[in-house]
């Protein structure tokens, strides 16, 4: 009489050479699998350690070797800048220097632009809310600029050599978690942001970068003001403006992405 072909003939086989049930979890060849899974996770740690890892290290190296010699580079040319401007000044040349920061525009690299950009690509911005600061619309420094130059002072400051060094920044103050939610908010308004891409706020030390930003870049503007007569606009106001005018160049050129 023939045997059964339904009789079991291990643990993790049957009669037919099937596994039972999820061959994997069966303890008799758990060991086996053990096994050629450590020799596995060694050759991959052998692969990284002698191929990968190095020259990876290598990569991270001269990355930063690159990053270190434009930073010294930077404050040799800014070095070299200064001793200019010096020489310029000691020879009774009229000019001044005007400091500002936080730059926004239609046009050029500035924050503005980069958190339109990330409107159209990604799901979520990661901003960081620990750095104080006040925008300032390119349109708002070149007016200034205009009038410094046509004070009717202005040959008799500079030739006391005084105010060498004035300051310009929008009105009011803020941080770049805080001013990239305004510029969501009124990107939306305006027609200019159609997406609605979540911002993160995050600290300075969370923010993958080998060059710190200061932590507060607000500058004493109240001699320029009482040098040209004008106390300027809020800084709010100023990037309503700047967001209209790229708006106004999006419809002009059919898209956004030509703007941006």
């Amino acid at each position: 009489m023939a045997a059964s072909t339904d009789q079991v003939v291990s643990k993790c086989i049957d009669g037919y050479g099937s596994a039972i049930g999820m061959p994997q979890l069966c303890g008799d060849w758990m060991a086996n699998q053990v096994f050629w899974l450590v020799v596995t996770l060694i050759v991959i740690f052998l692969i990284l350690s002698r191929i990968a890892l190095p020259r990876i290290a290598e990569v991270l190296a001269d990355r930063q070797s690159t990053i270190t010699n434009y930073l010294a580079a930077s404050e040799e040319l800014k070095s070299k800048a200064e001793e200019a401007i010096e020489e310029i000044f000691e020879n009774n040349f009229q000019g001044i220097i005007l400091r500002s920061s936080w730059l926004i525009g239609p046009v050029g690299k500035n924050f503005l632009l980069t958190i339109l950009n990330l409107h159209l690509k990604n799901k979520e911005i990661k901003v960081v809310n620990d750095q104080i600061g006040s925008p300032t619309s390119t349109f708002s420094l070149a007016k200034v600029c205009w009038k410094i130059i046509h004070l009717k002072e202005f040959k008799l400051i500079f030739n006391k050599n005084e105010h060498r060094i004035l300051h310009w920044q929008d009105n009011g103050e803020t941080n770049w978690y805080d001013l990239a939610m305004t510029i969501s908010y009124l990107g939306k308004e305006i027609g200019l942001i159609k997406n609605n891409t979540k911002i993160i706020p995050i600290t300075s030390s969370q923010y993958n970068t080998l060059v710190r930003r200061p932590s507060y870049s607000v500058l004493d503007c109240k001699l320029t003001k009482s040098l040209i007569n004008y106390q300027g606009k809020y800084w709010k106001t100023t990037l309503k403006e700047v967001i209209e005018k790229i708006y106004m160049d999006s419809k002009s050129s059919y898209s956004i992405k030509s703007v941006l």
